[in-house]
């Protein structure tokens, strides 16, 4: 589908999953796959989109990697409505590798692209994160900050 323009550009979602409920706009989300290409996950009545985010992806050491994805305007007329919940844990919370994930265990998807902070690579080399630290570095790094 043609875009119209960008509506929420390429990113992964900061905490543990999202649950999205979409309305019936299509084309308009994208989903970026292992191998790089993006594929439209078109709108299914009734169906819900479940989103991996970065602490899901720090607690099984990529073994499952966050979703990137990003959202275009579809339609000239109206704006794409969804609904999302955000699980995500607590600003305090500190995050790290669950050790009953072997290190040895290749990810079963690329995670070239992690929308990374220094926190999250922290994590992602074996130590800790908390998790405010790591959304407060995303948000900072994807919304401009005005005064």
């Amino acid at each position: 589908s043609s875009s119209v323009g960008a509506s929420c550009g390429e990113h992964t979602d900061y905490g543990c999953w999202t649950i999205l409920a979409q309305d019936s706009t299509p084309g308009a989300l994208e989903v970026r796959r292992s191998d790089g290409t993006w594929t439209v996950a078109e709108p299914m009545p009734g169906a819900f989109v479940v989103n991996l985010g970065d602490m899901l992806s720090v607690w099984t050491r990529r073994r499952f990697a966050a979703t990137p994805h990003r959202v275009r305007q579809t339609r000239a007329d109206r704006y794409r409505t969804s609904v999302a919940y955000f699980f995500e844990p607590n600003f305090d919370a500190i995050i790290h590798p669950l050790e009953s994930v072997g290190t040895d265990e290749a990810p079963l998807f690329d995670a070239s692209f992690m929308g990374s902070t220094k926190p999250l690579d922290r994590a992602m080399q074996g130590g800790g994160l908390v998790y405010g630290e790591h959304l407060f570095a995303k948000v900072s790094s994807n919304f401009e900050l005005l005064d």
